[in-house]
């Protein structure tokens, strides 16, 4: 918006208020208009569509059949896909998963068993040196009578 300068300037343009409510009103009278055109192009291409479909009842009638022929033929391979799934999850999978179950089991005891084998051995050396620290002491101290025999 420009500036105004002086109070004439003022008064000459003090209508530009209304000036922009009608632009707006004119704005809007356009928009109604092209709606409404869109409508009543929509409105027409239906009303085009419907009276087709109902000049042409066997052809109507006939894609209605083959889409419910094409609507059943995919369930049918949807179900059996689904089958093979379930199949495929009953014993390939399954049997897949036991076997690596089994293998990690084994794999755990064998480790379980070498490492208690480990201690066994680790127990058995320290009591044999106990054992020979109790025969070394024995022979060290003095042999006692006693005295009650």
């Amino acid at each position: 918006m420009r500036e105004f300068l002086t109070v004439e300037d003022i008064r000459r343009h003090s209508g530009w208020r209304e000036e922009e409510e009608e632009r707006q009103a004119e704005r809007r009278k356009r928009e109604l208009v092209e709606t409404e055109k869109q409508q009543q192009a929509r409105k027409s291409r239906e009303e085009a569509k419907q009276q087709a479909a109902s000049n042409n009842w066997y052809a109507a009638v006939d894609g209605r059949f083959n889409e419910h022929l094409k609507n059943w033929l995919w369930n049918a391979i949807d179900e059996r896909i689904r089958e093979h799934i379930e199949q495929w999850w009953e014993h390939a999978l399954k049997d897949g998963i036991g076997d690596a179950m089994g293998t990690i089991g084994k794999r755990v005891r064998d480790e379980f068993k070498c490492a208690d084998e480990e201690q066994q051995r680790a127990f058995e050396a320290k009591l044999a040196v106990l054992e020979e620290h109790l025969i070394v002491a024995r022979l060290k101290l003095p042999c006692v009578v006693p005295t009650w025999t």
